[in-house]
């Protein structure tokens, strides 16, 4: 190997390790605070051990979103137990959203379409994403229809 191909390496490993510490500083104490004021969680409701977990369930989507700003990824992508959004979910009138600009999503939530320790919060992350980056993309979907929603096929994409 040449050397300038091992300067070459080493400057990619160096940057891996900076991105990687980077990670870490963003998963102390101060950002956990942060991510709950975000979530505008009261966090005094969550003091039994199932609660804990819907917490947990709910900073984790926050978490993610501040992770995807920081690395400046192109895709929000959030896995879930459904294949996209829906409207009136599991009513006979269930409509699933193919596409959702940011501007409606406040409507949605007014009229309560989201649950709030499931959906809202993956929905809510999503929104965070996209609204502070620029002409960057969210999908919500399930594990087994994730590679088909990158090739925009299903899921729910959100936009600005």
């Amino acid at each position: 190997m040449k050397k300038s191909e091992l300067i070459n390496l080493r400057k990619m490993y160096v940057s891996e390790l900076d991105r990687l510490n980077r990670i870490k500083e963003l998963l102390n104490e101060e950002t956990c605070k942060e991510l709950i004021n975000l979530s505008k969680l009261n966090v005094d409701e969550y003091k039994s051990i199932d609660n804990l977990k819907v917490l947990i369930d709910v900073l984790k989507d926050y978490a993610s979103s501040a992770l995807a700003r920081e690395l400046d990824a192109d895709i929000l992508l959030i896995l879930t137990a459904v294949d996209k959004v829906y409207l009136n979910y599991k009513k006979d009138n269930e409509i699933g959203l193919d596409e959702i600009h940011t501007k409606e999503i406040d409507t949605y939530i007014k009229d309560r379409q989201f649950a709030e320790g499931s959906m809202l919060p993956k929905i809510l992350a999503c929104v965070d994403f996209v609204n502070n980056s620029d002409n960057k993309l969210a999908i919500i979907t399930s594990l087994d229809k994730a590679l088909e929603a990158l090739k925009g096929k299903t899921g729910t994409r959100i936009k600005k």
